[in-house]
């Protein structure tokens, strides 16, 4: 990009101050600290910190321009920086959106804007890839999707692009209006409403409400993409002033030529129950699920293929189509429907969408599946909330075990979920061990929680926690149960016993074949699993984004990585040994809000593929841009640039 200072008044109602008006700016910055050569710097501040403090080094790493508000400059020596150039702004973070909302309307591309509870991060992907084969695509780094990302996303946006897709995230009312204002998308796609933020929200209709937002900068002309498997976006149908895409599972044949006219297009049900539209995905026929007719694009014969992903059917103009995609969970085929939807009423052609779905990878810490020489490990711990920790859950319970391997969950906290908080975690525990999960151990606040959700699920009394004794015994007579005073260490099967945060002692007697363990803290989770792991097992983790639960991905990585040449073997039966008593002992769980930075605070430029923390942990969502250290890292120097989606608004 290139923009004037005159430009820059002009789009941000802003006045020159001070230094050169004839200076020019070639890009935006948020980042005192980063390379800023002949950029704008917009400085963010928070409660703690003054970004006007850094407007001096951000000229000294080559800025050219920068903004400032009415409360001053910082102080800088104009004598020095003369050849530079101020304006003034009434908000520099609103200015931020009214650059980006200048820029965008400099160009036309096809603009898709995407939110929802869950899968915005792997829908953008799947729809990029599928936009990719017709359209020369600009989307979401990451998921830079806040007030910050998203307006550092639209500037990257240039002539040569003719498509953008752009994630929305959001952790309070109000905030996906400003963003759709920004973006001004031509196609908007809702995947799903399930209850993150709603600590904040206070119902899913509080969230359904604040996701509709999307719609505010939607042309009229635009097109509005929803789950029609969605109990709460169903109930929308007929009732929008827009046209109307319903995606979904219909209820057709088992397979591709197995069908007889009852998926996408034909006259059966979707999953929904509902009739099916008459069309075959009608996009632009202003008919269908708009006005209650069910699915205007279904996918039917799902399949899954255990870690290699599922295949799944689509029917277009009287012709079906198969395509198979690298994405484990039959929850993915929404996200793959999503992107079919769009990329047919997009003119993309059914085979490039089959094409562009073949070459589909996960991101970071989303699904990942890894065989570590005999262990296969899930890597799911980029978020998590009761929706996405379900479908994590089915994951491992469709996938099969080695010979005498094991099923174990690593489950950490999920935030923000307001008083609901230990209900939705009991519910939790109570899933695993329906789904005949064989080890589930809970880390965090509240893993107490998840703890007699599973007892009670596994097994058939429970025992209030005054004091039970497992015993002995556990995972193959390896793992014992541990005293309160040791932190909380327990598990065994057919008497798994847990200390809850608090310190208690509880338990129950569940089904034989399952193990319960809670830890306060995450170190005594992890020193279990590392104890209770063997050949052949399935391990599962996954935990909202402040609780950074990939620490222990790579413990285990670490634990099951190939010994280097010359290296002593390890021995095959060490994955049984049993946990020092203390090992559950450690830091209490962190308060929900206080693990990671303030999504306010500013933290380094983050880079592509790392993760952002979660509003109210420090960020927000599976459903911001990427922060530094997912782990949360030590407070960032006063200044420095906010994370562009500083909520950690991905995939849960």
């Amino acid at each position: 990009m290139k923009i004037s200072v005159k430009e820059i008044e002009i789009a941000t109602e802003g006045r020159l101050v001070a230094g050169d008006g004839a200076q020019i700016a070639l890009s935006v910055s948020t980042d005192s600290r980063a390379d800023c050569i002949k950029a704008l710097f917009v400085p963010l501040s928070g409660p703690n910190f003054d970004g006007r403090l850094f407007i001096g080094q951000a000229f000294d790493k080559g800025a050219t321009i920068a903004l400032t508000d009415s409360d001053g400059d910082g102080g800088i020596d104009w004598q020095r920086y003369r050849d530079r150039a101020l304006i003034r702004v009434d908000d520099t973070l609103a200015a931020l959106g009214r650059l980006a909302a200048w820029h965008r309307h400099r160009f036309a591309p096809l603009v898709v804007g995407i939110t929802g509870s869950v899968g915005k991060t792997t829908a953008k992907e799947m729809i990029s890839l599928v936009l990719g084969k017709k359209y020369e695509v600009h989307k979401t780094r990451g998921n830079f999707n806040n007030e910050i990302g998203l307006p550092l996303t639209i500037f990257g946006l240039t002539e040569k692009h003719t498509a953008m897709v752009l994630e929305m995230g959001m952790n309070r009312p109000g905030e996906i209006k400003r963003l759709s204002k920004i973006a001004r998308p031509d196609m908007v796609v809702i995947t799903n409403i399930g209850q993150a933020h709603i600590e904040r929200l206070g119902s899913q209709q509080g969230i359904l409400g604040a996701k509709l937002e999307i719609m505010e900068g939607l042309a009229k002309s635009g097109t509005v993409f929803l789950n029609g498997d969605d109990a709460l976006l169903r109930g929308l149908a007929g009732s929008l002033d827009r046209q109307t895409v319903y995606y979904g599972i219909g209820g057709g044949g088992e397979g591709c030529g197995d069908g007889d006219g009852e998926s996408a297009g034909g006259s059966g049900e979707s999953a929904s129950g509902e009739k099916s539209g008459s069309g075959g995905g009608s996009c632009g026929s202003g008919s269908g699920a708009g006005e209650g007719a069910g699915l205007d694009v279904a996918g039917f014969g799902i399949e899954l293929k255990g870690d290699q992903g599922f295949e799944f059917c689509f029917r277009w103009r009287e012709r079906e189509y198969s395509a198979s995609v690298r994405a484990v969970g039959r929850h993915n085929a929404y996200n793959a429907l999503a992107a079919v939807a769009v990329g047919l009423c997009s003119g993309v052609r059914p085979e490039k969408i089959v094409e562009a779905l073949a070459e589909y990878r996960p991101d970071r810490m989303r699904m990942n599946v890894a065989d570590l020489g005999g262990v296969k490990l899930i890597n799911d711990a980029y978020n998590a909330n009761p929706q996405s920790v379900r479908a994590a859950l089915d994951v491992l319970a469709g996938l099969e075990a080695g010979p005498g391997g094991k099923k174990i969950a690593v489950l950490g906290d999920m935030l923000e979920l307001g008083g609901l908080s230990e209900q939705y975690h009991r519910d939790i525990g109570a899933y695993a061990a329906s789904k005949g999960i064989d080890v589930i151990v809970a880390a965090g606040r509240y893993a107490g929680s998840v703890r007699d959700g599973a007892s009670r699920a596994a097994g058939e009394g429970y025992d209030s926690g005054e004091g039970y004794d497992s015993g002995t015994g556990g995972l193959g007579g390896a793992v014992a149960g541990a005293g309160a005073q040791d932190g909380g260490l327990g598990g065994e099967r057919g008497g798994a016993v847990a200390g809850e945060p608090d310190g208690k002692l509880g338990g129950a007697t569940p089904a034989p074949a399952t193990v319960i363990a809670a830890f306060a803290d995450k170190g005594g989770a992890e020193a279990f699993v590392l104890g209770a792991i063997g050949l052949g097992d399935i391990v599962l983790v996954k935990g909202s984004r402040a609780t950074a639960m990939e620490s222990i991905v790579d413990s285990i990585s670490a634990k099951m990585a190939p010994a280097e040449p010359g290296a002593t073997a390890p021995d095959p039966c060490a994955g049984a040994a049993a946990p020092e008593p203390s090992a559950g002992a450690g830091a209490a769980a962190p308060e929900p809000g206080t693990a990671a930075p303030d999504p306010d605070a500013r933290a380094a430029a983050p880079e592509p593929g790392t993760a952002a923390p979660e509003p109210g942990e420090g960020a927000s969502e599976p459903d911001g841009p990427i922060a530094p250290d997912p782990g949360g890292p030590a407070a960032p120097e006063p200044g420095a640039a906010q994370a562009p989606g500083g909520d950690g608004r991905g995939d849960a």
